[in-house]
């Protein structure tokens, strides 16, 4: 993914805001070191680790609020139908065509060489359409985000077209709905909440508020320039505002799995993290280069890294299981290295040619009519 720009503000001697680049890196590594924390957990000199590493699934609560950041900053130049259509047609495909190569390569192939498809036709047609919001049921484990990544691009499409110049409002006043509507669930009836079987759980749900904080704090960045922000006295504050929510949402298992909970604790920790993330930009620091470089990786990081754990973890099983710990825990000590080697070959081979594709200029056919010709 290519680093993006907000109009009107400058960050350093540049607009492109490489700092958010790095939250992509960071997002995805705690979501690899998540998938790692089992793997982890089994070697004797690594185990005291794993305990902390359950808490990468904050990752995704931070892809959330990130992606509502980026994509509304996108979308709200778009005025007209034909642009709104334009948007959603582009962002549409980004996500297919980085999705359904890493589906094809490393779920789909190996699946029928090996006569081990277990899924019904309905399932694969679901999982190759995106259309299943839960790991259990995807071919691929993490595509389940992309399947709200995908409804919050439709829905972010029908404001823009419909609310036009009184987005924000509309914004504001979703967002309040849909946490109205799961407080309500909660208060009357939690235990239907804590397992995802209130009404319209998919329409509204609480990951929607993720996505609508970030397009919040776009509108509010796009501000920012005018009143002259000063971003070290705002920095103390969104740490605290991250240390605060990650603090509460590590207090108990009821914030891990219920939506609405971790929504309203990682999801408030992920929006400090991007107000952290924008701050720091402002102030002119320079991004760490390798992790721009992760973070420009990070969707092909984010898709393959459990297949390559599997991989890596089977390697293991089979040959490192009863031999020296010392060998043992150096190899499993690479797995983070190796992975993101291996993802960042597969964004420069497959991903980035795709994305470069989808976002080259269209030039529009003129039809040539001989009547028209000068004389």
């Amino acid at each position: 993914m290519s680093v993006v720009s907000i109009d009107g503000m400058h960050a350093g001697a540049s607009s492109k805001l490489e700092w958010l680049q790095v939250l992509r890196g960071i997002a995805a590594l705690l979501v690899l070191y998540f998938h790692m924390g089992p793997h982890w957990a089994g070697v004797p000199t690594l185990a005291g680790f794993s305990k902390a590493m359950h808490f990468g699934f904050f990752g995704v609560d931070v892809f959330f609020v990130l992606s509502g950041f980026v994509v509304y900053s996108s979308a709200r130049k778009c005025i007209t139908a034909t642009q709104i259509q334009d948007f959603l047609k582009r962002r549409v495909l980004r996500v297919y065509l980085g999705y359904w190569p890493v589906l094809l390569v490393f779920a789909v192939l190996p699946a029928v060489l090996s006569g081990t498809v277990e899924k019904t036709p309905k399932q694969i047609v679901k999982s190759i359409l995106l259309l299943y919001p839960s790991g259990a049921d995807n071919w691929l484990p993490t595509a389940w985000s992309l399947t709200y990544e995908l409804y919050f691009y439709v829905c972010l499409a029908a404001i823009c077209l419909l609310a036009g110049a009184r987005r924000l409002q509309v914004v504001t006043w979703v967002v309040a709905g849909i946490v109205a509507w799961n407080a309500f669930w909660l208060i009357f009836h939690p235990a239907t909440l804590q397992v995802g079987k209130q009404p319209l759980y998919f329409v509204l749900s609480a990951y929607f508020v993720e996505f609508l904080a970030g397009a919040l704090i776009s509108e509010m960045a796009i501000r920012w320039k005018s009143h002259g922000l000063d971003p070290w006295l705002w920095l103390p504050i969104s740490v605290s505002v991250t240390l605060l929510g990650f603090s509460v949402g590590t207090t108990s298992g009821y914030f891990d799995h219920v939506d609405f909970m971790k929504a309203g604790t990682f999801g408030i920790a992920a929006v400090g993290m991007l107000f952290t993330t924008l701050f720091v930009q402002f102030s002119g620091m320079s991004a760490p280069r390798w992790l721009v470089r992760i973070g420009d990786a990070s969707f092909s990081l984010y898709l393959i890294h459990p297949y390559l754990l599997d991989q890596m973890g089977s390697i293991r099983y089979r040959y490192l299981e009863s031999g020296p710990a010392i060998v043992l825990t150096l190899y499993s000590l690479l797995f983070p290295g190796l992975i993101v080697l291996a993802a960042w070959i597969w964004f420069r081979l497959v991903e980035a040619p795709l994305m470069a594709w989808v976002t080259r200029p269209r030039v529009r056919r003129v039809e040539y009519h001989p009547s028209e010709t000068p004389r």
